[in-house]
């Protein structure tokens, strides 16, 4: 297993969902059995020191690696992962801010960050939507990041940054050392 979830379906049932170097898989609970659920990309080639990293957005869950296109999930229909549409970077890191999917440590970028257009994870053209990228001139490689209505703290090798949701600035965030 190279990463797990458990998801609260509209329902109220709960879905559990685990990634590993090449699949992704939904616990069938009648039986305790694994249901392959992987996409159309699949096999995934997850790296040897990464693990998937999953994020809840409304009714779809997120999950992606550094080695592969990030992948969508529809929690209340169910069905297979797809690729997430908007051609987003590949990322290690990520979390929701607001209505942002924020994705940090990008491939061969790690000091970067790159958000989605508002209340559209499917946006990342930068100036769409509000959608972004943003390197940070230092502080090292991003290591992740926590993200809540108004903003988000990036944990960095050496630093820490806040950075919070203000249009008003003319820029969709502002960033700064925590």
């Amino acid at each position: 297993c190279k990463g797990a979830i458990s998801v609260r379906k509209p329902d109220g049932a709960y879905t559990l969902i685990a990634g590993t170097e090449t699949g992704l898989f939904r616990l069938e609970t009648s039986d305790y059995s694994w249901v392959d659920i992987s996409g159309p990309s699949a096999p995934y080639a997850v790296p040897l020191n990464d693990k998937w990293t999953f994020q809840v957005y409304g009714t779809r869950l997120v999950a992606h690696t550094m080695g592969d296109d990030a992948q969508v999930y529809d929690i209340e229909a169910g069905g297979d992962f797809a690729d997430l549409a908007g051609s987003p970077p590949r990322a290690k890191y990520s979390m929701i801010v607001g209505e942002f999917l924020v994705l940090m440590h990008l491939e061969n970028e790690p000091d970067t960050l790159q958000w989605s257009g508002l209340g559209d994870i499917e946006e990342w053209v930068p100036g769409e939507k509000g959608a972004d990228k943003q390197q940070l001139p230092s502080g090292g490689d991003i290591m992740g990041g926590i993200g809540d209505e108004r903003g988000g703290i990036i944990i960095q090798r050496s630093a820490m940054r806040y950075m919070q949701f203000a249009p008003a600035s003319g820029y969709t965030f502002t960033i700064a050392i925590a």
